[in-house]
């Protein structure tokens, strides 16, 4: 690895675990009176900013992802122990990229994200959030810390899917007026 692809990882690591961190205290900011359960929300941003930084940057702003989401996890709930907090950073950081990896292939999603088609957007947060709610409440369930998965793993999913969907729909929104800025300057 040259000095500068070095360099792009670092960076990728350190903006992926920023951005997690950030928009999990600016959910808890806006939608904290839509929490069903304790981390289970109506409306889950971050889940959103995951799945795009890891279909922009790539596995290493998974890494960061992981790192923040451990943080997270062990800033809550410093009395859960070390492998909890390392198993929750990793179903966080890491379920992005196999979300993604499922839909190129089983969905055939351009990994370049040139088709932003309403039908590939709800198909990728679909499919990220119900993996994601699934794989969060297997584990939960099996430390015994979840109250009900019949009840947790549903909401937890729409909370992601509708936390993605404002995202990247928000971006869809910038790239479009992006293209019709510089069409008219053009």
């Amino acid at each position: 690895m040259t000095r500068s692809s070095v360099l792009l990882s670092l960076a990728c690591v350190l903006f992926g675990a920023f951005a997690n961190y950030s928009f999990f205290w600016l959910n808890g900011l806006l939608f904290a009176s839509l929490e069903f359960s304790s981390g289970v929300n109506w409306v889950f941003l971050p889940a959103g900013v995951n799945l795009l930084l890891v279909m922009v940057l790539g596995p290493w702003a998974a890494l960061g992802l992981t790192v923040s989401a451990a943080f997270i996890r062990h800033q809550l709930f410093p009395d859960f122990g070390l492998l909890d907090v390392a198993v929750t950073g990793v179903i966080a950081g890491f379920g992005p990229v196999l979300a993604f990896w499922l839909a190129k292939h089983f969905f055939r999603i351009d990994p370049t994200l040139k088709d932003r088609s309403s039908k590939t957007l709800i198909q990728l947060a679909l499919l990220f959030s119900v993996l994601s709610a699934l794989l969060h409440q297997i584990w939960f369930a099996y430390e015994g810390q979840s109250q009900s998965i019949l009840s947790d793993a549903p909401v937890m999913a729409l909370g992601d899917f509708l936390g993605t969907l404002i995202v990247l729909y928000i971006l869809k929104l910038t790239l479009f007026l992006a293209e019709l800025i510089q069409n008219k300057s053009n």
